[in-house]
């Protein structure tokens, strides 16, 4: 099977080519073309230049192995008929002439952004730009800086999540995401959009009807490729989670706990999120895993996370499926303690108190949680809350209980003031 490039993607590579377009984000919507089309310009570059070096970035080390590693560069190598090879230790693919492509996640145990900041790239690919930290691409800019005939690019590809974010700043507004002050080089900075529709012949008709049965928000990200705003009538305010994300964690974790909502089965995710608390009594969210398969698949995601983030336990919802839940973590790791919790109470009694603490500035996402984040800003109560907003308040309530007394009453004093107790009574 041969490659073609649909008109879409036509008109998108003269924009990478272009001479001052050394920064170029494609945004759009799910499936429509965009990593093949960054990757197909990649190795268009690899093989014009030889010896050159490029990197494929993601938050996540695993997927970038994973996905762009294992599929998509191979079926794309496949299709334009070239033959590379692979080394799967160092996750670098080498080319005709010995240029390389290098796979880099920032999760990387021991690396993180060392491995990328020991070496010097012609053009660097931010895949799922949303997931990864604005201060990571400053670093990052600092290494596009090879010797040879290549312009030197960054591209960056996402779904847009909300106009809150950092990207949106950048290529939109054109200011810098921190001082809010005006780029001095705005024209260096250019946007191309490719949504599903654009890639009709690629994508099984089936996929693009499940586009269209997506709640709103979903739909304008995933679909439409449109940049999302907070919608009325939430109880997450996006300032909230805006003004006070860190990057790190900077005070002490007094403890940590992962926090599991337990998939109702069929398509349903289970929400896996880690979360601790400081010795000022903030709460830090730590990091979101939740995933979608098995039983016995999500308890080892969430052992998983509790080794590498060193909790000292797993709170699980028991709604679905009571003991079950217990008996399937300690299976994954019986040295684990396991604390199940009931949600007797409505989904907003649950919510409001972690939504308080959150508008006082007590709350601080580490990095940028983008699904976790467009559930917050997208659940109106009184709608079914989605698996990782569940997940974050159970580990959140979990923790101020254990922080501040024995019981919801005693906590909600402590942290909130003795007027808004009433809403931790049924948590």
């Amino acid at each position: 099977m041969a490659f073609i490039l649909t008109p879409r993607q036509k008109s998108a590579l003269k924009l990478l080519t272009k001479r001052n377009a050394n920064n170029v984000l494609g945004m759009g919507g799910s499936r429509s073309g965009k990593t093949i089309l960054f990757l197909y310009a990649i190795i268009a570059r690899a093989l014009k230049c030889p010896g050159s070096r490029h990197t494929v970035i993601r938050n996540i080390n695993r997927d970038c192995r994973r996905l762009i590693g294992m599929v998509s560069l191979p079926e794309l190598h496949a299709m334009l008929s070239i033959k590379v090879e692979y080394d799967k230790t160092s996750a670098i693919y080498r080319y005709p002439g010995g240029s390389e492509v290098w796979l880099v996640g920032l999760d990387d145990a021991g690396h993180r952004d060392e491995r990328v900041l020991g070496s010097e790239f012609s053009t660097a690919l931010i895949e799922e730009a949303t997931e990864v930290p604005y201060e990571s691409t400053l670093k990052l800019r600092t290494r596009i800086s090879q010797k040879n005939k290549l312009m030197k690019r960054i591209w960056y590809s996402c779904n847009p999540p909300s106009r809150l974010h950092w990207l949106y700043r950048l290529f939109v507004e054109k200011v810098d995401p921190v001082d809010r002050l005006s780029l001095t080089d705005p024209d260096n900075y250019h946007t191309f959009q490719m949504n599903p529709a654009d890639n009709a012949t690629n994508i099984d008709p089936g996929y693009l009807l499940a586009l269209d049965s997506l709640p709103a928000r979903q739909r304008i990200r995933f679909r439409d490729g449109e940049w999302g705003s907070p919608d009325e009538g939430v109880l997450w305010r996006a300032e909230w989670i805006v003004d006070n994300r860190v990057q790190h964690v900077k005070d002490e974790l007094v403890d940590i706990v992962v926090a599991v909502d337990p998939s109702c089965g069929g398509t349903c995710e289970t929400g896996i999120v880690a979360v601790g608390r400081g010795t000022g009594g903030h709460l830090y969210i730590i990091a979101d895993r939740t995933s979608r398969g098995t039983p016995a698949e999500w308890a080892l995601a969430a052992t998983s996370l509790a080794k590498e983030v060193g909790a000292s336990r797993i709170v699980a919802e028991s709604n679905q499926g009571g003991e079950m839940v217990a008996a399937v973590i300690r299976n994954a790791n019986p040295a684990l303690a396991v604390e199940l919790v009931h949600a007797g109470a409505s989904k907003r009694v649950r919510a409001e108190p972690v939504a308080a603490l959150a508008e006082r500035g007590m709350v601080h996402h580490v990095g940028t949680l983008v699904e976790l984040e467009d559930q917050l800003l997208s659940w109106a109560p009184g709608s079914d809350s989605p698996d990782r907003l569940d997940a974050m308040v159970h580990g959140c309530a979990a923790l101020l209980l254990q922080g501040a007394g024995a019981t919801p009453q005693v906590a909600a004093t402590a942290i909130l003031g003795a007027e808004d107790e009433a809403v931790w009574n049924d948590l």
